[in-house]
C-alpha cells in the first residue's frame, strides 16, 4: 500500500505569499495563485490517472513543485502527458474564464495570467513543464545522453533571448516587470541544467 502524499510548505513562502496579496491592489496575486494551484492539480491528476501517486508536493517561494518516487517510472510517452497536463489546465481555467466571465476586465486578466504560465511552463528549459516534454520527445528517437544533450542545446537557445529582451525592456524603463523577473529566475536558477 503507498504512503498518502505529504505537503510541505516553507515559511519564506508563507511570508513571500503573505505580503504578496497585502501590497497587491491589482488583484493579480489572487488570480496568479489560483493559476498555479489549477496548473499543479493538472499535473496531479494526470499523475493519479496514470497510477504514479506523488510522494510530496512541496510549495515554495519560487512556485510549487511536485516530488515522485525515484522508483517509480513512467513511460516516456505518459512522463509527456504528466508535463504537458499543467499548461493544459491553465489553457482550459482560461477558456472557462472566457465563457463565464468573459467580459469583465478581470476576467480578460485572469485569461492573461493563466496563458502567461502556460506559456512560460513550455519554455524548453528543464525542469519547466516543456524541457520535461522536449526530453520526452527527443527520448523516443535518440538515447537518453543523446536527448540530454540536445535538450541542453535548446535551453540555451532559449534562454539567451528571453534574458536578453527581459534585460532590454527592464533598462528601457517598462512598468511591467514580468519578463525581467521571469528571465532572472530562469537564467539564475536553472542555470545549473543549460551547461553545455
Amino acid at each position: 500500500m503507498r504512503k498518502p502524499m505529504r505537503w510541505q510548505f516553507s515559511l519564506a513562502a508563507a511570508v513571500y505569499i503573505t505580503l504578496w496579496l497585502y501590497y497587491d491592489r491589482s488583484g493579480d496575486a489572487v488570480q496568479s495563485i489560483c493559476a498555479a494551484v489549477f496548473h499543479e492539480c493538472g499535473h496531479l491528476l494526470a499523475l493519479v490517472c496514470l497510477r504514479d501517486t506523488p510522494q510530496k508536493l512541496c510549495f515554495g517561494v519560487y512556485g510549487m513543485r511536485i516530488e515522485r518516487a525515484e522508483t517509480t517510472r513512467l513511460s516516456y510517452a505518459k512522463e509527456l502527458l504528466c508535463a504537458a497536463a499543467g499548461p493544459a489546465a491553465n489553457v482550459l481555467l482560461a477558456l472557462l474564464l472566457l465563457l463565464w466571465r468573459g467580459g469583465s476586465a478581470r476576467a480578460r486578466r485572469g485569461v492573461q495570467i493563466n496563458l502567461l504560465l502556460a506559456a512560460f511552463n513550455l519554455t524548453p528549459i528543464r525542469p519547466l513543464d516543456g524541457g520535461a516534454i522536449l526530453y520526452a520527445l527527443l527520448c523516443r528517437r535518440f538515447l537518453p545522453d543523446e536527448a540530454q544533450k540536445i535538450s541542453k542545446k535548446a535551453a540555451a537557445c532559449t534562454v539567451v533571448p528571453l534574458a536578453a529582451v527581459g534585460i532590454l525592456l527592464f533598462i528601457r524603463g517598462r512598468r511591467d516587470y514580468t519578463l525581467f523577473l521571469s528571465s532572472l529566475y530562469v537564467v539564475l536558477l536553472l542555470l545549473p541544467s543549460i551547461s553545455i
